[in-house]
């Protein structure tokens, strides 16, 4: 089943199916994620690891889902720059 994220419901749903996402992400990347939060599907942390390392295992979670990275020392998330 598919929802568009426009769609009012959807934030709350992806919200409840993704929660699983993060909590094997951060038992997965255990020592090595500092801060991670997400909304919807954008995703922000802090790790000691590159992208090169860290989005195969993301990649991992679902057959389906495929995460991009994007920005490792200035992005956007949600209306916010971030910059380290």
């Amino acid at each position: 089943m598919e929802y568009q994220t426009g769609w009012a419901p959807a934030v709350v749903i992806a919200n409840l199916y993704l929660d699983n996402f993060d909590q094997w992400v951060l038992t997965r990347s255990v020592g090595h994620v500092a801060w991670y939060r997400r909304f919807v599907d954008d995703t922000v942390y802090y790790t000691d690891l590159d992208n090169e390392k860290l989005m195969p295992l993301f990649c991992e979670w679902h057959p389906r889902i495929q995460w991009e990275g994007a920005g490792e020392t200035r992005i956007m998330f949600l209306d916010l720059e971030l910059a380290g």
